[in-house]
């Protein structure tokens, strides 16, 4: 009998934790019409034989099986371990009955923030029926924006079942009636769904939860009498619970029933240890059943580069885009260049470093830690002092500066992303690699085989192929509830953490309450709970924790802020972001808030520290290398200037906070292609002057004023002259519609290009206010439109009282931004570019852009402004890059 195929595209490791769930409880909730299940990437679909199983017809039944679980990335993008199987199901001459032997269901994830949502699940859902398949059921459509659980849960409950009616031919045809409706999918997809009333409250309005929300597990025997509760010193976490409770600290925890715990199928990973430093052994070897580490494969530009494979880049520059004081970087110079002396003969050692930054080891992790500390000691979030100070604390901008192969097998355009592969927290790698050395005796330097892949250092499973800092709130309260089932196993000794953590995982009006409180306002980390819970770490064995959590660190996309054709462009490329730093809500009962930072940004901004802290009369940067960090390429499909020939258009470009980044590698673009442009004219008269001077021969002179040289003239000497003068040719019968129409009669200037920024406050974290004022300077800018929500203090012009605090309340309430808007947009068909948080600004920005056009434009009709708008997206004149 064939296997049924579970596949998935992930890129955050949510799509690839369902599939592997759903993977492992197959024998649980099906009927056993398939022997075995295939987990793998979608990516892997010829490495695993799928074609070769799915060309002829089973022998049980009609119809082979095919589960497919994918997230959507950037514009509707494919994840990357998805690219190579969308693009065969794509490609036309992919045979049309090739899955004629196959029923499909497919389990989309999205986010209605994104324009595309849940695209690549529906685009592989339509092909795969296209190509043969036979729907089993409706595309699941699992939203981020309101809880994957909602739709994931149901969908995976019932797939199965349907899925083998499908495959036994008992509902054949019925599949298509099942197929989700196109327009009904496009309006969904247009407006962010309800929030539904079921859904937990948002951080910071947490319900109240009681002893009583909580149902009790009655006695297995009546007669029996309780237990007294065992005594036993609490832990952070359960006192933290019993607190949120409102329970005394001597009460017992109440019992959960355990239908209303998660289910948890067995572990498809497999963990062996295959060099130990002592006599005790791996008691355990579970068989591999699917490759553990994320693959992924050339993209559609044929990049060298990619996730498997990326490149160790040099970071060249760092620096502050906010009015960030350097002190705290030159602490941390002095802590990472502190010389530490190892062994018994005191040998003094310097900083050492590897492909990502600082080597591994114990006396870089502790470098790399103190260096942390003094970022965190400089940059108070909280006290008595001034708020807008700590405001601005915690508001800070890096750019840095990234090396390129020299053999230009690194490429990218002013648009695209880049990935950074970063490892763990250091302070979770060295917690998690203590625990496996005090309570399983497994060293930093034992190898380990994950899942069959060639062996690595136990150091280098914990740093990178096991997420210990992803919140698990961040991957949906679903996977983060079989986290905390599966962490719950791990506790012996205390039933009273257990009972603590069951508690957090119940589907439960109170458990729903305290994991809003605790997991996701917390932003509660895999490690923070073995820490709360210390009686987890005797089952926190390499196995289980392989096991239960989520694979690789996944890595981190930033926006290129640079442009290959400027100066040094092809050798680096820059990308800017914000160090994430921030205090959780302050818990029940006056506790503490948590501070939080970014895994990635923290680490980058202390490993930068040399280049951040320049000369400041400290010798000690100059004794550090230059750090490196992994990279790859992640290009854009939509998210990209038009071109040159569509370049004569206006551009809006709409960018707050380090939203703006990529359009300072636009505006550098077009700035570099001006001046090209202008070398190309001045080429193409000096070598029709030098025509004109050669062909007289004679014995007499001419002034210059009788010597006309002129592009035309060049015709034929170069190509740049005979494509311009054919492009004026071609374009002469136009000159007067475009005149009318308000556009430039003159195509080779710069097209007018407005630039909507905003930021909290004018003199901290106006990014790139000198590269914009010298855009405007030089013509690359026609116009540059500021606001500062934290200032408040300018008024929207016309004295109707209006503070202009966002990008979209110029764009609604400055009369001047509004004329321009509607002439480029609705007169000249200009492009509208949007760039930044896709919670809020996002939406706001497009209603304003809705608003203006129907007041200004169409007759105060708001429903033709939504319809134009949605022409704009169709036509790719209105593109989103944003982010959750």
């Amino acid at each position: 009998m064939a296997p049924l195929f579970v596949l998935y595209g992930s890129a955050t490791g949510n799509a690839e934790h369902i599939a592997k769930d759903l993977a492992s409880k197959y024998p649980a909730l099906g009927t056993g019409l398939f022997d075995s299940v295939v987990c793998a990437e979608l990516d892997q679909f010829k490495r695993k034989k799928c074609l070769d199983v799915w060309k002829d017809p089973p022998s049980s039944c009609s119809k082979h099986g095919l589960v497919v679980v994918s997230s959507t990335t950037g514009n509707g993008d494919p994840p990357e371990n998805a690219n190579r199987f969308v693009r065969h199901i794509k490609r036309k001459t992919t045979p049309a009955d090739q899955l004629q032997h196959v029923a499909y269901a497919v389990l989309g994830l999205g986010d209605t923030n994104y324009d595309q949502f849940c695209g690549v699940g529906k685009l592989i859902d339509r092909k795969l029926g296209d190509i043969g398949g036979t729907r089993a059921m409706k595309v699941g459509m699992a939203d981020e924006a309101t809880g994957l659980e909602d739709t994931v849960e149901p969908w995976c409950e019932k797939v199965f079942v349907e899925l083998e009616r499908a495959c036994r031919g008992e509902a054949e045809g019925d599949g298509e009636g099942d197929a989700a409706d196109p327009a009904e999918e496009e309006k969904k997809s247009e407006s962010p769904a309800p929030v539904p009333a079921s859904a937990p409250a948002p951080s910071g309005a947490a319900p109240t939860a009681t002893a009583a929300d909580l149902p009790q597990v009655a006695a297995e025997k009546k007669d029996a009498a309780p237990l007294p509760p065992k005594e036993e010193p609490s832990s952070v976490g359960v006192a933290l619970v019993k607190s949120l409770l409102g329970l005394p600290p001597s009460e017992s925890l109440p019992s959960v029933s355990p239908e209303c715990l998660p289910s948890l199928g067995p572990s498809l990973s497999s963990c062996e240890l295959v060099a130990h430093n002592h006599d005790h052994e791996a008691d355990e070897t579970i068989p591999q059943d699917l490759d553990r580490m994320t693959l992924s494969t050339a993209s559609t530009t044929a990049a060298h580069y990619n996730l498997k494979h990326p490149y160790s880049s040099k970071v060249l520059g760092a620096r502050y885009l906010t009015a960030t004081d350097v002190g705290a970087a030159r602490k941390a110079v002095e802590a990472l260049a502190t010389v530490a002396k190892e062994g018994t003969d005191g040998e003094e050692q310097s900083p050492k470093y590897g492909a990502d930054g600082l080597a591994s080891d114990p006396a870089s992790d502790s470098r790399l830690e103190a260096a942390l500390g003094c970022f965190d000691a400089a940059f108070s979030l909280s006290g008595s002092g001034d708020r807008s100070q700590y405001d601005r604390n915690g508001k800070r901008v890096l750019e840095l500066t990234f090396s390129l192969p020299d053999d230009f097998t690194l490429e990218y355009s002013p648009g695209d992303s880049i990935g950074l592969i970063v490892p763990n927290s250091v302070a979770s790698v060295s917690y998690v690699l203590d625990l496996l050395e005090k309570e399983h005796s497994i060293k930093r330097t034992d190898k380990v085989k994950v899942d069959g892949d060639e062996p690595v250092t136990v150091d280098e499973a914990v740093r990178h192929r096991i997420d210990l800092d992803t919140p698990l709130a961040a991957r949906g309260m679903a996977q983060a509830r079989r986290t905390l089932c599966a962490l719950a196993n791990f506790v012996a000794e205390s039933e009273e953490e257990a009972s603590a953590l069951r508690l957090l995982c119940s589907k439960t009006p109170g458990g729903e309450a305290l994991y809003a409180k605790y997991v996701d306002a917390q932003r509660i980390t895999p490690v923070d709970v073995l820490r709360d819970f210390p009686s987890s770490r005797a089952g926190a064995t390499l196995h289980n924790l392989l096991a239960a959590l989520p694979g690789q660190v996944p890595p981190r996309y930033y926006s290129v802020s640079s442009s290959p054709l400027a100066e040094g462009g092809t050798h680096q490329l820059t990308v800017a972001f914000s160090v994430v730093d921030y205090l959780t809500p302050e818990l029940d009962g006056g506790k503490g808030r948590r501070r939080v930072g970014g895994v990635a940004t923290r680490y980058l901004e202390a490993l930068c520290s040399p280049l951040l802290a320049g000369g400041g009369g400290d010798d000690a940067a100059g004794t550090i290398a230059a750090p490196a960090v992994r990279i790859f390429p992640k290009p854009t499909q939509e998210f990209r200037l038009p071109p040159s020939s569509s370049l004569h258009s206006p551009l809006i470009l709409i960018g707050p906070g380090t939203g703006v980044a990529p359009f300072l590698g636009f505006l550098s673009h077009l700035r570099a292609l001006k001046n090209k442009e202008e070398e190309a004219r001045e080429e193409a008269a000096r070598a029709a002057r030098s025509a004109a001077e050669g062909t007289w021969r004679g014995g007499f002179d001419l002034d210059e004023d009788e010597v006309r040289v002129g592009e035309g003239d060049a015709g034929g000497l170069i190509p740049a002259a005979d494509y311009r003068s054919k492009k004026k040719a071609d374009g002469s019968a136009k000159a007067g519609a475009n005149a009318k129409e308000g556009e430039m009669e003159d195509e080779e200037k710069v097209p007018l290009v407005e630039l909507y920024f905003g930021c909290r406050h004018k003199s901290h974290d106006w990014l790139y206010r000198p590269e914009m004022e010298d855009f405007v300077g030089d013509g690359t800018l026609s116009s540059l439109r500021a606001v500062f929500s934290r200032e408040g203090t300018e008024m929207a012009p016309g004295g109707d009282g209006r503070k202009l605090k966002y990008v979209q309340d110029a764009m609604r309430y400055d009369k001047s931004c509004r004329r321009r808007f509607v002439e480029a947009v609705h007169e000249r068909r200009g492009r509208v570019y949007v760039c930044g948080d896709g919670n809020d600004m996002a939406r706001d920005v497009q209603e304003a852009v809705v608003d203006v056009l129907a007041q200004d434009a169409l007759g105060g009709d708001a429903q033709k402004g939504r319809e134009y708008l949605k022409e704009m997206k169709e036509g790719g004149r209105f593109v989103l890059d944003i982010w959750s």
